[in-house]
């Protein structure tokens, strides 16, 4: 089975996509296309597991988890701080340099730009 992780594409207007990936504390992230915030997500995946102890990964839940764990999310946000969403889906994204439960050494020009999330 390949390894990754599922997230949640949300569409909250005109050029306002936002990908997060629940179950990786940061992997948050926010772009005018849904084809970039998907890309996007990848490599900040890829960047915030490179930095998980140990190099162990968190554990991966299932699609119907992880978007529960999204709209939970999204529910504890300040009111006003987001508008109805106007589309969602979900997706599975597979994080770059994954080698079974570990990840392979990255370059050292990788930045890490992981966003606080609210711990679910």
């Amino acid at each position: 089975m390949e390894r990754g992780y599922f997230a949640v594409i949300w569409c909250f207007g005109e050029r306002w996509f936002e990908a997060w990936a629940p179950d990786v504390i940061g992997a948050t992230v926010i772009a005018p296309s849904e084809e970039e915030a998907v890309d996007e997500l990848q490599e900040q995946l890829t960047a915030c597991l490179s930095s998980c102890d140990g190099g162990h990964l968190p554990a991966p839940s299932s699609r119907q988890a992880a978007e529960a764990k999204a709209d939970a999310l999204l529910r504890e946000c300040d009111p006003g701080d987001y508008p109805s969403p106007v589309a969602k889906r979900v997706e599975f994204i597979r994080p770059g340099l994954l080698k079974g439960d570990r990840l392979e050494h990255l370059p050292s020009s990788t930045q890490v730009r992981c966003m606080p999330t609210a711990s679910v």
